[in-house]
């Protein structure tokens, strides 16, 4: 994953644990190394506090 996405090991360990908040061009370059839309790493349930 690091390999293809060109990002740090330890940065996509700690964006996996949710101990990093990524930018936008992050998330691009995420999904460009797992070969799918990035609209695929956003959907997903989201709970908003009351």
């Amino acid at each position: 994953m690091s390999y293809n996405c060109s990002i740090d090991e330890s940065k996509i360990s700690k964006i996996e644990h949710g101990k990093f908040n990524i930018k936008l061009s992050t998330l691009f370059e995420l999904a460009r190394g797992l070969n799918v839309n990035p609209e695929k790493l956003l959907n997903f349930p989201f709970e908003q506090d009351e």
